[in-house]
């Protein structure tokens, strides 16, 4: 539910009367096709979706300049993906989370920043888990680097990801995770978003 305060300070250009399209449908062709036909101005799409909206602007069917702003949300962004899409966008980017993904409290670093900064990471998501002792606590799932990207990736242990989490000043201590799953990817639903249960890998 939208209430007219949230809009206007979340969405002023519906408050103003700006024009609004919206694709029930998703794809990046289309999308892209609508952004030149309608001149759009700001687009937002859930973090991952960006991959197939910049994949498909590099067959150069598709102009897309009229983009101002931009914003994410349903997920955290991986750094490069984030890193590619402000090179061809701009540095008007912006996160879009909603009441699930924000929680009580919001912070500017997470778990997830600190861990996609790690050269053996490629994919992460961080979620609660139940706990015998403390109720839940924080694990993550991370899909490991290329061996080629990220220097020994492939032989990436959690013991490393720990000291590397404990090593970061930025970091709260609650914030860091305690325990970690590889797996080959994350599992995620069509919109985007991390699913609540997912399996433990290694």
């Amino acid at each position: 539910m939208t209430t007219r305060r949230s809009t206007v300070r979340y969405c002023p250009g519906l408050n103003l009367g700006a024009k609004s399209v919206v694709l029930h449908d998703f794809g990046a062709e289309r999308a892209l096709q609508v952004v030149d036909e309608e001149g759009v101005t700001q687009m937002s799409l859930p973090s991952r979706t960006w991959r197939a909206v910049l994949d498909e602007r590099e067959t150069g069917a598709f102009n897309g300049s009229s983009l101002e702003r931009l914003s994410y949300g349903t997920s955290a962004m991986p750094r490069p993906l984030l890193e590619e899409l402000v090179d061809e966008f701009g540095e008007n980017v912006s996160t879009a989370y909603g009441m699930t993904e924000m929680g009580p409290v919001a912070t500017a670093i997470r778990p997830e920043d600190v861990l996609y900064a790690h050269s053996g990471v490629e994919n992460v998501a961080v979620v609660g888990e139940e706990d015998e002792q403390w109720g839940n606590k924080i694990v993550a799932f991370v899909v490991r680097a290329d061996a080629d990207d990220g220097i020994g990736a492939d032989d990436l242990t959690a013991e490393e990801l720990d000291a590397y989490c404990t090593g970061r000043d930025e970091l709260a201590d609650f914030k860091r995770p305690r325990s970690y799953y590889f797996v080959d990817e994350l599992p995620r639903n069509p919109s985007g978003k991390l699913r609540e249960r997912a399996d433990g890998g290694e």
